[in-house]
């Protein structure tokens, strides 16, 4: 079943991880039918892949450790809930007597947004744009422009969330808001 470690994979349980190989996919896999386009391949020219160190943070097995299907499943699942991947698989190869090393392959989404809105009503107009990363530059960070103005208030907001603070497991998310009305 999908998600289910490879029957091989217990056969590694206990030997030592020797290397953490990342195989970062793009957006398109030209050799897929259908995924050869120009379109396509020009969206995987313009989108930064995550960086490899992003995706090794949050892999729970280190080089020197003892290898662990459990940690292997639990990895998997906590880069599958990185909106920014659209997959991620973790893979144990041999890699001689009591060594094992891992095949990390990801692959990307699209993670650029933008918007933008116009309304006018009782003779006044409102607007607002956004545009949001929730990638930013390949890094796993979500970085968010907004203005929105309306008959009362103009605001202007940037936040930045940041799921592994300095490569920990830490959460932070910062917001500023310069508002016409204080």
């Amino acid at each position: 079943a999908a998600g289910e470690p490879e029957p091989d994979a217990y056969a590694f349980e206990g030997d030592v991880v020797r290397e953490i190989r990342i195989l970062n996919k793009s957006l398109f896999d030209p050799s897929k039918p259908g995924e050869n386009k120009r379109l396509f391949r020009w969206a995987n020219r313009l989108h930064r892949t995550t960086r490899p160190h992003v995706i090794e943070q949050q892999i729970l097995l280190e080089p020197g450790e003892a290898f662990s299907v459990e940690a292997m499943e639990e990895s998997e699942r906590i880069l599958r809930s990185n909106q920014y991947l659209y997959e991620a698989e973790i893979r144990p190869v041999a890699a001689g007597e009591g060594q094992v090393d891992l095949e990390v392959e990801t692959r990307d989404v699209w993670t650029l947004r933008g918007g933008v809105s116009f309304n006018r009503a009782g003779g006044e107009n409102s607007y607002g744009f956004n545009i949001q990363d929730s990638n930013f530059l390949g890094l796993g960070k979500e970085v968010t422009l907004l203005r929105v103005s309306g008959i009362d208030r103009t605001s202007d907001v940037f936040r930045y969330r940041d799921p592994n603070l300095a490569g920990s497991r830490t959460r932070v998310e910062l917001s500023y808001a310069d508002n016409s009305d204080g």
